[in-house]
């Protein structure tokens, strides 16, 4: 009987949860400090805190729902599968271990966001990994991870150490990732893969291990019968998207730049697209112009 492959699927942590943190371990709680001195009182929290649970099932949702779904998919494709989340409160981390209940996020505009900005996110990383599992160790072997754009970006110095490997393939993920190891998430996939959006490059992955022909990651990036199903599946989604007025644009461009001060302004036209709102590509350039020049 041939041994299974051994394959590392690291997928992002969820908001939803099946318990609800103590004060402490909400990062909306924690006191003005410098990220360092709030990335140690963290840890601390986490260190003192007695009740916890596996987190399989402290996650809940649809997207958590499909992470298992895509670690039982490898399984059954013939991989050894260990599941490992990355996780804004936690670091990286093992599925079956024990942890308290948490809230932490890097999305923006959300009370438990982590920082302001990308580089604070990537600093805030860096500190929730030191002294776990060295990252290329974690990742040694067939490596397939599905991460959001906040959290790839969160992770941008890890995920460049594997830039090299023929044998890992991203699902999602941000710009930033390396094109040949990528596979970014396709809307127009969404009509045949079901769910939210927010599970759809969860399903995708799921979708892409099943299609595979071997328990092999090596050259599958963009398999041909993967690519023949894309094209013969994939539909344009018509949106109908709320139209804002001027101040309430302007409103929503303070908050976000509160938070993400970086961000660009295509990436900032996505995230009030993705919302469910609509403004034309010009007006909301002009907009964000205005919210800028605000701040200075």
């Amino acid at each position: 009987m041939s041994v299974a492959e051994k394959l590392t699927l690291i997928v992002t942590c969820t908001d939803r949860k099946s318990a609800q943190p103590v004060e402490g371990l909400r990062v909306g709680n924690l006191p003005s400090a410098h990220l360092k001195d709030r990335a140690i009182q963290w840890r601390n929290a986490l260190a003192k805190e007695r009740s916890r649970i596996c987190l399989r099932e402290l996650y809940q949702g649809d997207a958590w729902t499909q992470a298992l779904k895509l670690e039982y998919s490898a399984r059954r494709a013939g991989f050894d599968p260990t599941l490992v989340v990355a996780s804004a409160g936690l670091g990286l981390v093992d599925a079956d271990e024990e942890w308290p209940a948490y809230a932490a996020t890097f999305s923006p505009r959300h009370a438990d966001s982590i920082g302001s900005g990308p580089k604070e996110n990537r600093d805030w990383w860096r500190l929730m990994t030191d002294g776990q599992t060295n990252f290329t160790e974690q990742t040694a072997g067939q490596t397939l991870l599905v991460l959001s754009e906040t959290y790839s970006a969160a992770m941008a110095a890890d995920v460049s150490t594997l830039e090299n490997r023929e044998d890992v393939v991203v699902f999602g993920g941000s710009p930033e990732v390396p094109d040949h190891l990528r596979i970014p998430a396709d809307r127009g996939l969404r009509s045949a893969l079901g769910g939210t959006t927010g599970s759809l490059n969860l399903r995708t992955a799921v979708a892409w291990i099943e299609s595979l022909s071997a328990p092999t990651l090596v050259a599958q990036r963009d398999h041909i019968e993967w690519r023949n199903w894309v094209q013969g599946t994939r539909k344009l989604e018509a949106y109908n998207r709320t139209v804002m007025s001027d101040a309430d644009i302007l409103s929503f461009l303070r908050d976000i730049r509160r938070v993400q001060p970086e961000i660009s302004k295509s990436r900032a036209l996505r995230v009030l697209r993705d919302s469910g709102s609509a403004c034309e590509q010009k007006r909301f350039g002009g907009l964000f112009s205005i919210a800028t020049k605000e701040e200075k």
